[in-house]
């Protein structure tokens, strides 16, 4: 599952042109001509979970562990949590969640008081960076999401 998926993205800009020698030059400060350029050109990608999270990485089409991911497959299921845990609390939006849950003093808040603020720098994609950050808070059991109530929650 891509967590980061970049499609399409170009960037293009513009340098002077100038022709060659002395001439050129006083040419280029009289009448300066552009010309676009090329730096990427519809350039995709994706970055999955585990490349994020620093388990493990392409090198020329294999997948390769690190030594943390390495770690991760042989450990038990609550130490795979808390490296989980320790990773995803260093990722801006998980932090914040985690952080907001601990400063409340019912230590808890509404779903839609982060939906609102993520679809602020998101617009229509923060409903899904909400949903990942659950989805991985939970897995970690940082924090707990009550589909009901549409709370998020620190657990006792």
């Amino acid at each position: 599952m891509p967590q980061i998926l970049v499609d399409g993205l170009s960037k293009r800009f513009c340098v002077a042109v100038r022709d060659p020698g002395v001439l050129g030059a006083l040419r280029g400060i009289v009448r300066r001509r552009m010309r676009e350029v090329s730096a990427l050109d519809r350039v995709s990608f994706k970055l999955e979970a585990g490349e994020l999270l620093g388990l493990m990485h392409l090198d020329g089409g294999t997948l390769v562990l690190t030594e943390l991911g390495g770690a991760y497959a042989e450990a038990n299921i609550l130490a795979r949590k808390e490296l989980i845990a320790g990773r995803i609390l260093r990722l801006p939006i998980i932090s914040w969640i985690y952080d907001t849950l601990q400063r409340d003093d019912t230590h808890s808040t509404a779903r839609s008081y982060f939906l609102d603020h993520l679809t602020g720098e998101f617009g229509d994609r923060a409903e899904k960076q909400l949903e990942t950050a659950i989805r991985w808070g939970r897995h970690a059991e940082l924090f707990a999401y009550n589909d009901d109530s549409g709370e998020l929650y620190l657990e006792d």
